[in-house]
């Protein structure tokens, strides 16, 4: 998506201009034109996602329980869908509260990943879109950790969480 505008916040913690998310299904894309917002489509008991764009293609279904949905086993489908001609990022998002969400994504070419920061970005601003929160920053739980979502006016997400050194190499 081009290079990401980062900021210290603070020892080990930086925040970074995820880029201005997009519900046009052009830009997504879809193969065909679609309201994106609660999407007409369904896979193995899943449907209504959120369908948006954020350099990469991402769905959120939004589900009352996280741990009772199989993605590993559901989102391979999804992604091979002729709807999505680029693939797509499946992720599911449990509203907790006004400020609070789980998430787990399953990405194109990795599976099930500990954490995807485009995939909590979109989940917040799918969340907003559809009125399940009117707040502009919320805490993301992934299995690696949580992360803090900010919606900006203008579409831009801008993510806030810890870093950590995780190697030195040399080539």
């Amino acid at each position: 998506a081009g290079l990401l505008a980062c900021q210290r916040q603070g020892d080990l913690l930086v925040s970074s201009d995820m880029g201005r998310i997009s519900m046009d299904w052009e830009s997504i894309p879809l193969s065909e034109e679609r309201q994106t917002l609660h999407l007409d489509f369904e896979s193995g008991g899943l449907s209504e996602p959120a369908a948006l764009g954020i350099g990469n293609p991402h769905v959120v279904f939004f589900v009352d329980d996280i741990g009772a949905v199989d993605i590993e086993s559901l989102a391979p489908a999804i992604q091979g869908d002729p709807l999505f001609p680029n693939g797509v990022n499946v992720g599911l998002a449990e509203v907790k509260d006004a400020e609070r969400m789980r998430n787990v994504v399953y990405e194109r070419g990795a599976g099930l990943t500990t954490a995807c920061g485009t995939g909590a970005c979109v989940a917040v601003y799918a969340a907003r879109a559809r009125g399940l929160t009117d707040s502009k920053r919320m805490t993301v739980e992934m299995p690696a950790g949580p992360v803090e979502i900010e919606i900006l006016d203008d579409g831009h997400a801008v993510m806030t969480g810890p870093v950590a050194f995780c190697f030195t190499g040399q080539l």
